[in-house]
């Protein structure tokens, strides 16, 4: 089977697998996890210090091929427990990888548990890991990117859905080496794509706001939002979700312009999304989502590789921010509050990401 798989994925129809097993392609609709025991595993992390964007990339991969009968596991190495919880309470299972032989126990559990696929996301992993992942196995290995700057990695398969990435960035790949980037394949939660119809927004007396910026998140760039908020005269209801250890006192001194809630990282972050009328983020795969939904927000780097992105979205005019202009975050606030300027960008950000981006790519991976 996984012979079959590997020639129809490389467009050899003429194989003589593909002619002893034609069921795989004839019959691709009636895919099912009962009759293929088709499986992924995923190999990433998510701490306080690289972040949760490359954890979250995969859990929504997860769920979309969940919605295609696809099974998934989570192997994860240096990953804090919050964010393990995520993944278990998302519905699937965690195994834990010994970060010192981390490449030849994440071959090893494919292998023994027949994996189709592994996908690797994190940018630690390199050509020799990817080296002692292939070694003998009998899985294919799709690595996610955003850099471009891991050389030729060798895998099957590279996955850059960040919008500015677009096949000339990997000029130095074979040809059987498939990209899927662009926009195309953002890999959002099915979520997202389900929740895209969103009224155009418009600003009140009294807006909501949301807060994040994903698994780094500090106290320090939180405050420095919600001083932005209060220098630009805004007066509403703001949701801070993640990492927030400020005291009830220094939350106190914002009232009567904000009222301030706090809140752990949620799977139903969308619908804290959709309930925003606009949201100050990082410029990771928050502001991705943001656009998908059509909620404006302002972005701030709080990595350096989130600036391609940022200046990308921002030119595309699906997000503010005050990077690389003398404008500070106060004023980008109260040139966003323009009812005008709001309903432009959630135009600009849903025509800009759909949200299907995970099902493509697992159709593709599974030839669905």
């Amino acid at each position: 089977r996984m012979q079959t798989l590997c020639n129809t994925f490389r467009g050899n129809p003429s194989s003589n697998y593909f002619e002893c097993v034609p069921k795989l392609m004839d019959h691709s609709n009636d895919f099912s996890a009962e009759d293929s025991q088709s499986k992924i595993a995923f190999r990433a992390d998510a701490n306080q210090t690289i972040g949760a964007g490359h954890l979250m990339r995969c859990l929504a991969l997860a769920k979309a091929a969940r919605d295609l009968n696809v099974e998934s596991e989570f192997l994860l190495g240096e990953t804090d427990e919050n964010w393990s919880a995520l993944v278990r309470d998302s519905g699937f299972q965690v195994r834990w990888i010994d970060p010192l032989v981390d490449a030849e126990e994440t071959a090893s559990f494919a292998n023994s548990h027949q994996a189709d696929w592994i996908v690797v996301d994190g940018y630690d992993f390199d050509g020799d890991y990817f080296t002692k992942l292939k070694e003998g196995s009998h899985f294919m290995v799709l690595a996610i990117d955003d850099c471009f700057d891991r050389g030729v990695l060798p895998v099957d398969v590279v996955l850059n859905g960040n919008p500015y990435a677009n096949e000339s960035h990997y000029p130095d790949y074979h040809e059987e080496v498939l990209l899927f980037t662009g926009s195309e394949y953002s890999p959002l939660s099915p979520e997202f794509a389900a929740s895209r119809k969103r009224a155009a927004t418009q600003t009140n007396d009294s807006p909501k706001i949301l807060i994040t910026f994903g698994g780094t998140q500090s106290d320090a760039v939180v405050i420095e939002a919600l001083d932005a908020l209060v220098d630009a005269g805004v007066k509403g209801n703001v949701l801070v979700m993640g990492k927030f250890t400020a005291t009830d006192e220094k939350i106190a001194g914002y009232i009567p312009n904000l009222s301030i809630e706090k809140r752990a990282f949620s799977d139903h972050i969308v619908e804290i999304m959709i309930d925003s009328d606009f949201a100050i983020c990082g410029g990771g795969s928050t502001s991705l989502q943001l656009a998908c939904l059509g909620v404006p927000c302002i972005a701030l780097p709080i990595a350096e590789n989130q600036t391609m992105l940022i200046k990308y979205l921002e030119g595309k005019g699906a997000i503010a921010t005050p990077m690389g202009s003398r404008l500070s975050l106060a004023d980008t606030v109260t040139q966003l509050m323009d009812p005008t300027r709001m309903r432009e960008m959630s135009v600009a950000g849903s025509s800009l990401i759909d949200g299907l981006g995970s099902e493509r790519i697992i159709r593709r991976l599974f030839q669905l």
